[in-house]
């Protein structure tokens, strides 16, 4: 843990999606769906499903629905899946809210540019994240977000599965202090 300034915003640095760089559970999911979507460019939903995936990869795991194929607009990008780990950790369900009512904005904000940077590449794209906490601490997680295609021509869905380099609470930290902040405003 470093100590740093709690105004600091939250920050991502793209990593490379490769099972040399991701901690061995991401890599084991990259591998997953790189075998599910065969020949395609992405796979589909349904046969990219969750239950096969490593166990403690499921609660860490977010799913959402763009509102039209290859564009992300956060306003209409809904959460189709929001795992229990995430609910707990960032203190709310959004299951079937849309991307932009997610709190607190910086991490919206971040969020927002991950999910561009997926539908721009058309690959996974993995991201190191970091998140100021109020003691002044910074909480780290790795994501790895891929894309879905029904039609296996547009995405229609990302997957983001994470894992948390640090304690957890360290997260919910960061949480707290960018929710205590919005609410204000």
């Amino acid at each position: 843990m470093i100590d740093h300034d709690a105004t600091m915003s939250a920050q991502a640095v793209e990593l490379a999606a490769s099972a040399t760089v991701l901690p061995g559970p991401l890599a084991a999911v990259l591998e997953y769906w790189r075998d599910r979507r065969g020949d395609r460019f992405a796979p589909a939903f349904g046969a990219f499903q969750l239950v096969d995936l490593p166990g403690d990869c499921i609660p860490q795991t977010i799913v959402i629905d763009l509102h039209e194929p290859d564009h992300y607009d956060p306003a209409k990008a809904r959460f189709r899946f929001f795992g229990t780990l995430w609910v707990e950790t960032s203190a709310q369900e959004v299951t079937g809210k849309t991307v932009d009512r997610f709190m607190p904005p910086s991490v919206q904000t971040m969020l927002s540019g991950q999910y561009r940077r997926v539908l721009e590449a058309r690959r996974p794209v993995a991201f190191s994240n970091t998140l100021p906490t109020p003691k002044g601490l910074l909480a780290r997680f790795t994501v790895l977000r891929m894309p879905l295609s029904a039609d296996g021509t547009r995405i229609d869905k990302i997957v983001s599965v994470s894992r948390f380099e640090e304690s957890r609470r360290h997260l919910q930290e960061a949480f707290e202090i960018n929710l205590d902040v919005s609410r204000q405003s």
